[in-house]
């Protein structure tokens, strides 16, 4: 039985000190890893799903790939809006991509664990905030799919491919959620899509297919603009348990919210 660990939205930066609106996301990191680590000592995967650097620096990810120490062998890293490729490729290594990759200069995976198929995808725009496949990548996808036709699967992604309720954060979204939709319609053995961006637990349905949110493991949004500038929820992630009965998850959080982040007045993701 797989065990795979999401861990999102860190937003690492350079300084090992540093603070991102008052968090030291090394710090939560850090405390979130080794939560999920003591309720599961033996985890098969750890999948980034984005915005793993806030300041694009490879410093940034060295760091990153040193605090997942022993378990940065298993990792697989995915950029967000806030990522830049080429530092996450110099930084990370080739945990960025095992196996099989998408085309072009997309960071992804494609690998079997155990009865399982799993898939990362990049919806990185450069420059902008919201998120694209593009139709090279879902090209790749559906031939990865066919390629393991009835394997259950999960697909992970920065950007929700759904809209989530917060006005902001959906304009921000997968700007070609329909054309990924079309190409999961042909693969029901494809059992969810886990997704970061929001930093917040969100669950809702793209089709037939479950969409999960995870939570980031630095500051929380909230669902709504209205509820304020944060969730004061402590930093948390998603945990997948991939058995012969189909996929369970579950939302770790720390015990207590120690680093309240910094009040401002606009969601930034």
């Amino acid at each position: 039985m797989p065990i795979i660990l999401q861990l999102s939205d860190p937003h690492l930066l350079a300084g090992p000190e540093a603070r991102l609106r008052g968090v030291p996301t090394r710090e939560t990191l850090a405390e979130v890893l080794a939560l999920a680590l003591a309720r599961h000592p033996v985890i098969d995967r750890i999948v980034l799903t984005g915005d793993l650097a806030h300041d694009e620096q490879p410093a940034t990810y060295e760091a990153l790939r040193a605090l997942l120490g022993p378990h940065a062998e298993h990792a697989r890293a995915l950029p967000g809006n806030h990522d830049d490729r080429t530092a996450l490729r110099m930084g990370f290594g080739p945990a960025a991509a095992p196996d099989a990759a998408p085309p072009g200069d997309r960071i992804g995976f494609a690998e079997r664990v155990d009865g399982w198929y799993l898939v990362g995808l990049d919806s990185r725009i450069p420059g902008e905030d919201p998120g694209r496949l593009g139709p090279e990548q879902l090209a790749w996808l559906r031939e990865r799919l066919a390629a393991h036709a009835g394997v259950p699967t999960v697909l992970f992604v920065h950007h929700p491919p759904v809209p989530t309720g917060h006005p902001v954060l959906d304009g921000m979204g997968l700007l070609d959620a329909d054309a990924l939709a079309a190409v999961l319609a042909t693969a029901p053995w494809v059992r969810a899509i886990c997704h970061g961006h929001i930093h917040r637990e969100f669950e809702a349905l793209l089709g037939a297919t479950p969409v999960l949110g995870a939570p980031s493991t630095a500051f929380q949004f909230p669902a709504h603009p209205d509820h304020g500038a944060y969730e004061l929820l402590p930093p948390g992630a998603r945990v997948l348990h991939l058995t012969s009965d189909g996929l369970h998850s579950e939302v770790l959080r720390l015990p207590a919210l120690e680093h309240p982040p910094l009040e401002k007045k606009a969601v930034s993701a």
